[in-house]
């Protein structure tokens, strides 16, 4: 009787030694499938960002573009200024394609910004054909009072209230992805410890 209780004991404790095998292999497992889906939002967080930044480069070349040229008539100055006008679309385009599963901004934010950007170009279309026509003091004058340093504000103000959330949301997943590990690594600590013991147990 004593001899079939050892031998019951000894199967048991292997038993509950492959149980816990395999209970460390499902969380190692689980642990990876989180850490590559945060690693995956953090990637989308970081996309946003560039966006963002690209957009409001872009946004700066055309507005220290036309602010060179109507303060010197250099056409050189032009060159940024055109450059901007080629990308600030495609950067637009990139930027809603990026946010679209996200519940900020909303439609009433894009409807700010697209405004803006349509108020920021006219201002400096108008800007350079003054200089071109009527010379650099009428020019200057209206650059002064057309309102584009009040426009740049809030294009920089609304696109770095989405960087700005963009980046509590990295600084989470951070945080979310080194208490993932911390947990993980304590539960394969516990459960190597337990497996160990029942192994020698078993013997």
């Amino acid at each position: 009787m004593p001899a079939r209780t050892q031998i019951s004991w000894h199967w048991l404790a292997f038993l509950i030694a492959f149980i816990l095998l395999v209970a460390l292999g499902w969380q190692g497992k689980q642990t990876q499938e989180q850490v590559l889906a945060t690693n995956l939002s953090v990637s989308h967080s970081l996309e946003i960002i560039t966006a963002t930044q690209s957009m409001l480069s872009s946004l700066q070349d055309i507005e220290t573009g036309s602010r060179g040229f109507v303060l010197t008539g250099d056409p050189d100055y032009l060159d940024s200024y055109e450059l901007g006008l080629r990308q600030i679309e495609a950067h637009r385009r990139t930027l809603q394609g990026l946010l679209e599963q996200r519940t900020f901004p909303d439609q009433r934010w894009f409807e700010q910004l697209d405004r803006n950007i349509a108020e920021r170009l006219l201002i400096a279309a108008g800007n350079i054909q003054t200089r071109r026509t009527a010379g650099l003091q009428a020019a200057a004058e209206r650059l002064h009072q057309a309102g584009g340093k009040l426009i740049m504000d809030r294009l920089r103000a609304l696109l770095d209230a989405v960087e700005r959330q963009e980046r509590k949301q990295l600084a989470a997943a951070n945080q979310a992805v080194s208490e993932t590990i911390a947990h993980s690594r304590t539960l394969a600590l516990i459960g190597s410890l337990l497996v160990a013991a029942l192994s020698l147990a078993a013997f």
